[in-house]
C-alpha cells in the first residue's frame, strides 16, 4: 500500500463547511476534576484531571441502579430487612425506611436515584444479590465491562471508604452506559415522584426548581449528585440542546463560603453552556463525495477508478474549525487490477487536524469495473515471459545451445585432424 498525504482540505470542504463562530476558552471551574464528553462517540471536549483518583460519593448509586434494572424485575415486592438498615441511622441521606416495610423494586429505584436514599441502596443490593458484599462484586465486574479501569467499589451507596474510588472519566463511561437504559434515563430526569403516598424530590437542582431555582438548567436531563466531606460536591449530568447531547462530570467541587453556591452545579452549567456554544457535529467526509482516483489495469474502456468513503464521517468539532486545517491521509494502492465490484474496499482515509484524529474510513469502489479479455490475455502472456520459470527455462535452453555449439566445434576439429592424418598416409614422416 502506498500512503498519500493531503495536507490541505480539498475544494469540496468549502461546500461542507459554511459559517464559523469564534470559540471561547473553556471556563475556569472550581471542581478538582471534570470531563465533558459527547456520549455517542466518546469524544472528549474538555478535561481537567479526568483520570485522577477521586471519591464518587452518591454518584455510586448510578451503578447500583443500573445493575438492579439489568438484573431485577421491576414489579418484585421487596421487604426491608434489619441488615439493610444497619449502620445507616446517622450516615447521610435516607427516607427512614422501616424494617418490614415493602416496596416494589421500581419504587426503590426512584428512592435510590431521586433523594439518593442509602437505605434503598442496601435493600436493593440484598434483593438482587443476596447480600451487599455480593452486589459489590457485581458492581466491580460491571465496571470492568464498561471500561472503568481506575474504579473500585466497596459499598453500594457511596459513603466514604478509602478503597471506594473512581475518576471523572470513568464516571462519564458509567453515565454513557446508564443512559442507554430507557428506565434509567427516565428516572434520571425526573424532578419529583410520589412513592407509597410520600412525595420525594431529586437532589439534582439542574432539573428541579423546587429547592433552589438558581441552579435550574432547562436543557439538563439528569443524572446524579453526590456529597461527602472527603469527596466534596460531585455531579454527573447530561444535557440536550438543538439535537446535541453532552455528558458532564465534575468531582470534588467546593461550596462557596461567602455566597453558599454549590460549585458542582455552577461548574456544570458553565461547562454545558461552553460546550453547546462552541461545538457542533459536522460531516467531515460524505459517502457521496468522490475523494480519490486510482489507475485501473486491464479494464474495459476505463483508465481509472473512483473511490468514495464507505459512510459519512461525522464528528464533534469546534464551530470555528478551519477546513484548511484538516489533513487527509490516504492509504491506497498505486493501481488497481480489474475486475472490481462496486462497494469493494480498496483503501483507507484518516481525517485529522493537528494531533487530533477524527476518524478512519474505508474507501470503496464507486462503480463496477469489468475486465478486458484481450488485455487480460496480453497481460498473462507478458507475465509468463517475465516470470521466473520462463527465465529459468530460457537460461537452460541458452546453456544447451552453447553446449551444443561447443560440442559441434570440438567434433569439427576432430574431423579435421583425422582428415589431415589420412591425407599424409596415417601420419607425418620424420627426417
Amino acid at each position: 500500500m502506498k500512503t498519500v498525504k493531503k495536507c490541505v482540505f480539498f475544494f469540496l470542504a468549502l461546500f461542507l463547511f459554511t459559517t464559523f463562530a469564534y470559540a471561547a476558552a473553556a471556563p475556569e471551574i472550581l471542581a478538582n476534576a471534570a470531563v465533558v464528553v459527547e456520549p455517542s462517540s466518546g469524544e472528549i471536549l474538555y478535561e481537567k484531571n479526568a483520570h485522577e483518583k477521586t471519591y464518587p460519593a452518591s454518584t455510586t448509586k448510578m451503578m447500583t441502579g443500573l445493575i438492579a434494572m439489568e438484573k431485577g424485575k421491576l414489579d418484585d415486592v421487596v421487604t426491608v430487612s434489619a441488615s439493610a438498615l444497619h449502620g445507616l441511622e446517622e450516615m447521610g441521606s435516607g427516607t427512614n425506611l422501616r424494617v418490614g416495610e415493602t416496596y416494589t423494586l421500581h419504587d426503590l429505584l426512584y428512592l435510590l436515584l431521586l433523594p439518593s436514599d442509602n437505605d434503598a441502596a442496601n435493600v436493593i443490593a440484598e434483593h438482587i444479590a443476596g447480600s451487599q458484599d455480593a452486589f459489590v462484586e457485581m458492581m466491580n465486574e460491571r465496571a470492568q465491562q464498561i471500561g472503568m479501569k481506575d474504579t473500585h467499589f466497596s459499598n453500594v451507596h457511596g459513603l466514604h471508604d478509602e478503597n471506594h474510588y473512581t475518576t471523572a472519566y470513568d464516571m462519564s463511561l458509567l453515565a454513557r452506559e446508564a443512559l442507554k437504559n430507557s428506565l434509567f434515563a427516565e428516572i434520571a430526569k425526573t424532578p419529583r415522584a410520589v412513592i407509597n403516598g410520600e412525595e420525594i424530590l431529586t437532589t439534582n437542582h439542574l432539573i428541579s426548581r423546587f429547592k433552589d431555582p438558581n441552579y435550574y438548567y432547562s436543557y439538563a436531563i439528569g443524572i446524579k449528585t453526590g456529597f461527602t466531606t472527603p469527596a466534596g460536591h460531585c455531579l454527573v449530568s447530561a444535557a440536550e440542546k438543538n439535537g446535541s447531547r453532552y455528558v458532564c462530570v465534575v468531582m470534588n467541587s467546593p461550596q462557596d463560603k461567602s455566597t453558599g453556591k454549590i460549585g458542582s452545579f455552577t461548574d456544570t452549567k458553565a461547562l454545558f453552556e461552553w460546550a453547546f456554544s462552541n461545538f457542533e457535529e459536522k460531516t467531515l467526509l460524505s459517502k457521496s463525495t468522490p475523494v480519490q482516483e486510482v489507475p485501473v489495469r486491464l479494464a474495459q474502456n476505463k483508465d481509472y477508478l473512483v473511490l468514495t468513503p464507505e459512510a459519512d464521517l461525522k464528528a464533534i468539532v469546534p464551530k470555528d474549525l478551519d477546513p484548511k486545517s484538516l489533513t487527509f491521509d490516504y492509504e491506497v494502492q498505486e493501481s488497481i487490477t480489474a475486475p472490481v465490484k462496486k462497494g469493494e474496499a480498496l483503501g483507507k482515509v484518516t481525517v485529522s487536524s493537528g494531533d487530533k484524529t477524527y476518524g478512519t474510513l474505508n474507501l470503496i469502489a464507486l462503480n463496477d469495473v469489468e475486465r478486458s479479455t484481450f488485455l487480460y490475455v496480453l497481460d498473462r502472456i507478458k507475465s509468463f515471459f517475465n516470470s521466473l520459470p520462463f527465465r529459468i527455462v530460457l537460461i537452460v535452453l541458452v546453456a544447451l545451445f552453447i553446449l551444443l555449439l561447443v560440442i559441434r566445434t570440438i567434433n569439427k576439429r576432430r574431423r579435421r585432424y583425422r582428415n589431415q592424418r589420412m591425407r599424409y598416409g596415417g601420419g607425418f614422416r620424420r627426417r
